[in-house]
């Protein structure tokens, strides 16, 4: 089933590879059981990347051979996240035409796309409480007409306000450093 979707949504090799990637995305977050879990642990990951450029550079770094930056991914992470967070990041490792943090977040992406829901990439200066994530949840659903998954990234460079990025609309409230 998930070749024949690859297949029939595809047009062209580049654009089937991606299909069957996506797909394959798909599965292995379907398989994981626990999809909301992988799909904020893929997300948190990739925020730590880009706090960390050093960590960054090592993963990326097409000198060091793929299956060694794996294996860093198995000792950072081992028993700190699922299997299927694990075994989508080391498939991101492997590079498909994205940066790792872009390919990352694609993955995030499929997995609101999976679960019927729309993501909503929130930037703000301080960590926001449980409460507050669920109010702009609401409020973003009530707009938008559809569930709304809130990933939060604190940025230094943020004195106050907040910026919402969800699809190809922004709502940008900042205020910049």
């Amino acid at each position: 089933d998930l070749v024949a979707a690859a297949v029939f949504g595809s047009q062209g090799s580049r654009a089937l590879v991606a299909s069957i990637e996506r797909q394959g995305v798909r599965a292995a977050l379907l398989a994981s059981g626990a999809l909301t879990t992988v799909q904020d642990e893929v997300f948190r990951f990739a925020r730590t990347l880009q706090a960390n450029s050093d960590l960054h550079q090592t993963l990326t770094d097409p000198l060091i051979e793929v299956a060694a930056r794996q294996n860093l991914v198995d000792d950072l992470l081992g028993a700190k996240a699922r299997p299927a967070t694990i075994q989508l990041i080391k498939r991101a490792i492997q590079g498909s035409g994205r940066t790792l943090v872009k390919t990352l977040d694609h993955y995030v992406a499929i997995a609101s796309e999976v679960r019927q829901h729309r993501v909503a990439k929130v930037t703000v200066a301080q960590p926001i409480t449980g409460t507050q994530q669920q109010q702009l949840r609401d409020q973003l659903a009530r707009i938008y007409g559809v569930a709304i998954d809130v990933q939060v990234n604190v940025d230094p460079s943020v004195l106050g306000g907040a910026r919402i990025e969800l699809g190809d609309e922004l709502i940008d409230g900042t205020i910049l450093n």
